[in-house]
């Protein structure tokens, strides 16, 4: 699923910020291990936490260009809150 939405950035030349799900961090982790060689350092990041304390200040913050998020509808009307008060 983290392909889904990180590996098309990357083929545009975006730097990614990528916030796994709190019960997933590992898997994250393991996939950013495998291809860290081949892209600059920065242009790959994790930032893991909670959704109130990790998720809400990245979706929130005026730099982003894009948010994209794979959830549930809740988590998606959080971010459109999120990202319209910047």
């Amino acid at each position: 699923m983290l392909s889904w939405k990180l590996l098309p950035a990357l083929a545009t030349g975006n730097c990614v910020i990528l916030k796994p799900a709190e019960q997933t961090p590992s898997t994250a982790r393991l996939l950013i291990e495998k291809i860290a060689d081949v892209f600059l350092p920065g242009v790959v990041n994790i930032l893991h936490g909670f959704g109130p304390e990790a998720g809400k200040p990245l979706a929130s913050h005026s730099g982003n260009d894009k948010v994209a998020f794979r959830g549930e509808t809740t988590t998606g009307e959080l971010i459109m809150q999120y990202a319209y008060k910047t």
